[in-house]
């Protein structure tokens, strides 16, 4: 087997164009203003399709085929959604999300009384020039916070 420099580079061309069309398409799906879903994406499968199959030009048939394979995803997990949400190899193959999201509020703490992400900084960490110019002069000057 030969490493074919050109195939490979047209392969990468190919999936740039395919990414291009997934992204494309989620953001037209985000758009079309439709309540049914399954025929939402079922129409954005189609169409890209009929696309590739009429123009001549590969990045925008890889354009389309992308888009068609995302919203074929989409398609698919919009009809059986309810269906597979036990089925964990189900649930991974069609790339729902393995947990709840995990919402963290503003009065949130860390167990110590101090919120999530605060963390109390030494004066003397930031060297010169960074605490001048962050204070914008001495630090005599401003009062106590």
């Amino acid at each position: 087997m030969k490493f074919n420099v050109k195939q490979t580079k047209d392969s990468g061309i190919a999936v740039g164009g395919m990414v291009a069309g997934a992204v494309v398409s989620r953001i037209g799906a985000g758009v079309i203003p439709m309540k049914n879903e399954a025929l939402k994406h079922g129409l954005l499968t189609v169409a890209p399709l009929l696309l590739a199959g009429v123009v001549k030009n590969k990045m925008v048939q890889n354009i389309a085929l992308g888009a068609s394979a995302t919203q074929a995803g989409y398609l698919i997990k919009s009809v059986v959604g309810d269906k597979i949400k036990d089925n964990e190899t189900a649930q991974k193959a069609l790339g729902c999300p393995d947990s709840e999201p995990i919402i963290i509020y503003a009065n949130d703490t860390d167990g110590l009384g101090y919120p999530l992400g605060y963390q109390e900084y030494d004066e003397y960490e930031l060297l010169p020039p960074y605490n001048e110019f962050l204070a914008g002069g001495n630090k005599d000057e401003f009062a106590a916070v």
